[in-house]
């Protein structure tokens, strides 16, 4: 009788032991905090399940540099528009949080990276924290989905507009500020967080280094 096994994981491919020898190499990017392990013998991927990569949508988009089965790379002009566009039309979002300013948040958190991991756990092309995660996608799993590009980008969207809502009604006159200026507060807020730029009276220039510098990023790619 014909015995077949089933191989869950990365970790399971390492416990193959005497039929395969693997080694760990890091992807050719400073921005890619992963690392994809590469097997010997590639027969064996045959039954085995890579369950700790997320399934990539993408929908009627083209990737750049695909790494399959680990999905894209980094998305191109082209596949972020697509993505951004199919978001717009199913999520209604304050015309303050325009397509451009979501572009300029996604180049400067991650240069359009899918894999990108901070050193303090944000994750994907938006480098969205757990708490945010759970809070603008109550039925998706964030370890499970923060890096799939589409339910990435819709968090990070549906949370700018979040942060757009209640700088309404918090910011003193903030209707009377230009769409500009209300977009680089909403980044300041994004980067170093609502709570402290409004312990800091709403002046970005008592905000961190960090965001200082990353309001000025935002202000590059969005003039």
């Amino acid at each position: 009788m014909k015995k077949s096994t089933k191989i869950f994981g990365l970790a399971g491919i390492l416990l193959v032991g005497m039929t395969t020898a693997s080694n760990e190499v890091p992807l050719n990017t400073k921005n890619l905090n992963r690392r994809i392990p590469i097997v010997a013998a590639p027969n064996l991927f045959k039954g085995i399940e890579l369950v700790d990569i997320p399934k990539i949508e993408l929908p009627e988009a083209k990737v750049q540099e695909s790494l399959r089965p680990y999905g894209p790379k980094r998305l191109n002009e082209k596949t972020l528009n697509k993505f951004i566009n199919f978001i717009y039309k199913n999520v209604k979002v304050s015309a303050v949080v325009d397509k451009k300013f979501v572009k300029s948040i996604v180049d400067a958190e991650s240069e359009r990276y899918v894999y990108v991991k901070s050193n303090v756990g944000a994750r994907g092309l938006m480098q969205l924290m757990p708490d945010t995660w759970h809070i603008m996608e109550k039925e998706s799993d964030f370890y499970k989905e923060a890096f799939n590009p589409y339910k990435n980008l819709r968090a990070g969207i549906k949370y700018l507009d979040h942060l757009n809502t209640y700088c309404k009604g918090t910011f003193p006159k903030w209707n009377k500020l230009s769409v500009k200026n209300k977009q680089i507060i909403i980044a300041a807020a994004y980067n170093g967080g609502i709570g402290r730029l409004m312990k800091n009276n709403w002046d970005i220039n008592e905000m961190p280094e960090e965001t200082r510098l990353y309001v000025k990023k935002i202000k590059k790619f969005n003039p």
